[in-house]
């Protein structure tokens, strides 16, 4: 994996579904009474197992992380410990360039791809990362935000 496949796969992730209709309840969504012009934004659900890069500044270290454990070779998380070593310097990079100011950087995201779930992506002959939010961690505080591409 190359650092434009890795921007290529978060860009993913930011990819706006738009609509010209609002459905702020579902029955006004099965009358379709909507002529306002309003406009509903959605995101794609990318349907795979909760995974994470965690990036420590004051030490320089860079782990992986499923939703509440940190992962290693001995208990990965479908093979995202391994994907992770063998891509852990350009996640390295490219968290530095995200230039978020904090003592730890999360990029909180979906390793999905092949027969990771039974959705249409476990049909990918690979697996990817997606990532989706970028935690920003100063000592007890914590500010989520969408992860952006410039």
């Amino acid at each position: 994996m190359n650092y434009v496949t890795l921007q290529y796969e978060i860009k993913m992730a930011t990819k706006y579904v738009k609509t010209p209709y609002s459905f702020p309840s579902i029955n006004r969504y099965k009358n379709d009474n909507v002529s306002d012009g309003s406009v509903w934004i959605g995101r794609v659900k990318i349907d795979g197992s909760n995974a994470g890069v965690v990036y420590n500044k004051t030490d320089d270290t860079l782990l992986c992380q499923s939703r509440n454990n940190f992962i290693d070779e001995i208990n990965d998380n479908l093979e995202f410990h391994k994907w992770f070593l063998m891509n852990k310097e350009k996640l390295r990079e490219f968290i530095v360039g995200l230039e978020y100011d904090g003592d730890v950087i999360v990029l909180y995201g979906e390793w999905c791809g092949h027969r990771i779930n039974k959705t249409g992506l476990a049909n990918l002959p690979c697996r990817m990362f997606v990532a989706f939010k970028v935690g920003v961690y100063n000592g007890k505080n914590r500010i989520l935000y969408d992860l952006k591409i410039k």
